[in-house]
């Protein structure tokens, strides 16, 4: 009953969020918002961010999740910021993408998006800019891995 119940709130979410001039995002965080369980509403929020985050650029999805009343809980960020990241629109360059990894605050989740900012401007990388990021990464292990990685293919 719990899952159905669950699916319905969403769905009335979704539906409600495409009605009016607002932003679907928007409008969507708002309705989140109206909801009286704190779980319902970081449920909403988070599926919010997964419907619509490919609308979005970085910047505007970092920036809602930075500013919004509804989303100001550390783990329900680091969830939002982590959907920006993989999921709104495409970074430009490897320093735009080096700015949003540094919006995850777990290590490993920004360890991961480091790698993913190499991996997506490989092509395009010095061997300093590689080297200046494996001094970013946060777990020894890997920072170890990048820099030889860098070292031998540079």
């Amino acid at each position: 009953m719990n899952v159905l119940t669950n699916g319905l709130i969403l769905l009335a979410v979704f539906l409600v969020s495409f009605q009016g001039n607002a932003a679907p995002i928007d409008t969507c965080l708002n309705n989140a918002r109206k909801m009286t369980l704190a779980i319902d509403q970081k449920q909403s929020a988070e599926y919010c961010f997964q419907a619509h985050a490919k609308d979005l650029s970085k910047t505007k999805c970092f920036d809602l999740v930075s500013t919004h009343r509804l989303l100001k809980k550390p783990d329900l960020q680091e969830n939002l910021n982590s959907i920006c990241f993989y999921q709104s629109q495409d970074f430009t360059d490897l320093k735009a993408c080096v700015t949003g990894a540094s919006r995850l605050k777990l290590a490993d989740n920004r360890d991961e998006a480091l790698f993913e900012c190499y991996m997506q401007f490989q092509a395009k990388t010095t061997q300093r800019q590689c080297l200046d990021l494996s001094r970013q990464l946060t777990l020894p292990h890997r920072k170890i891995h990048m820099r030889q990685h860098c070292q031998n293919n540079y």
